[in-house]
């Protein structure tokens, strides 16, 4: 039985942009506003609060999807 499957870069490269995506979200999580439970005094960026919702629903569902 001889079988060509070949690689699927593009699978390579969406994990690749996720785990960007994974670091950039726990840094922005470390400046967020919305509860984060930490000894620094000061408040955060609401920005990066807009950034957290957005990505936090979906990131572990598609590397989950990406390892399967």
């Amino acid at each position: 039985m001889n079988v060509n499957i070949s690689r699927k870069y593009f699978i390579d490269n969406i994990r690749s942009v996720t785990v960007l995506i994974v670091i950039i979200y726990h840094v922005a999580y470390l400046f967020n506003s919305a509860g984060v439970v930490s000894n620094i005094g000061k408040t955060g960026i609401p920005a990066f609060d807009t950034l957290c919702y957005f990505v936090y629903p979906w990131v572990m569902t598609i590397m989950f999807l990406l390892a399967g």
